[in-house]
């Protein structure tokens, strides 16, 4: 006979011992994946100052469709920041809302961002999905210089 995990007559997490894990059926499946952040045009690795550039960002839902809820919209938020590599200040150079649709599997956003200083930047991207449960996935990169 297997000893009972844990202690539920306890009052608080601590004094409760292990826990034991949840079942691969019980775990959530869905994850947003960037697969791809581009400058465009592609390729385009230096830009000059205060100009304004897109970007393309790609990404997935892993695993399972959308946890969406009938009745109730859901959101992909796309959110680009620039971080300076000589000086680690950071900034959101671009962001957009879109709206999530049952059967989202694979998406491309493109995004007018705003123009930077002189320096060389390194990009990360964030894409969250507001639903039942949110998921989100981070990306680092691309790198650019900007004269």
């Amino acid at each position: 006979m297997t000893p009972p995990v844990g202690n539920p007559a306890a009052s608080t997490p601590s004094e409760q011992g292990p826990v034991a894990p949840l079942d691969d059926e019980e775990t959530p499946s869905t994850e947003v994946a960037i697969t791809d952040v581009r400058v465009l045009p592609t390729g385009a690795r230096q830009l000059l100052a205060g100009e304004r550039f897109r970007l393309e960002v790609r990404f997935t839902l892993g695993h399972s469709p959308p946890p969406l809820v009938p009745g109730v919209v859901s959101w992909f938020d796309v959110n680009v920041e620039a971080i300076d590599v000589g000086t680690a200040r950071s900034a959101v150079v671009a962001s957009d809302r879109i709206k999530a649709a049952a059967g989202d599997a694979e998406r491309s956003v493109e995004l007018l961002a705003s123009g930077l200083g002189p320096g060389r930047y390194q990009f990360v991207t964030l894409v969250s999905l507001s639903a039942a449960t949110d998921v989100a996935g981070f990306y680092d990169g691309p790198v650019i210089t900007v004269r």
